[in-house]
């Protein structure tokens, strides 16, 4: 498969807010979320040190109600029926290795597509295929 890396808007000159990126892809909200090497909201750490688990909808809420801005972080997509054991299973990305930002691949085998803030200078959107054509109204 080929990465496909797509740029997030920018809101007041800060690009790391996920809020448009759920307005514009409502179909974010059915997936389970690993979120790892965040700085910006607090989240419980209920998956261990650093790592967070966290449904859809109730990501969805946070970032489109909410709005944080997050600093770093990375936020994996898995299918709603990928257990949980599976998923903590593999390595959890980590953000502090040059490794993170030089790979070609998606952070973790079982991910569907992957959220990522970067010093609250960048986001990317990263999938495994392209989105359609016009799926993200700042492209």
């Amino acid at each position: 498969f080929m990465l496909t890396r797509y740029p997030l808007p920018s809101k007041d000159g800060y690009h790391t807010f996920l809020g448009p990126v759920f307005t514009a892809l409502p179909e974010l909200a059915r997936y389970r979320w690993l979120i790892t090497g965040w700085e910006g909201p607090t989240l419980p750490e209920n998956a261990g040190p650093g790592r967070c688990l966290m449904d859809g909808d109730t990501l969805a809420a946070l970032v489109t109600g909410e709005d944080p801005q997050w600093i770093w972080g990375c936020l994996l997509a898995f299918l709603p029926e990928t257990p949980v054991e599976a998923i903590l299973a593999h390595s959890i990305p980590n953000l502090e290795t040059p490794a993170f930002w030089t790979a070609a691949e998606l952070h973790h085998p079982l991910a569907v597509l992957e959220l990522i803030a970067e010093d609250s200078s960048y986001s990317w959107l990263l999938t495994r295929s392209p989105l359609p054509e016009g799926h993200l109204p700042w492209l």
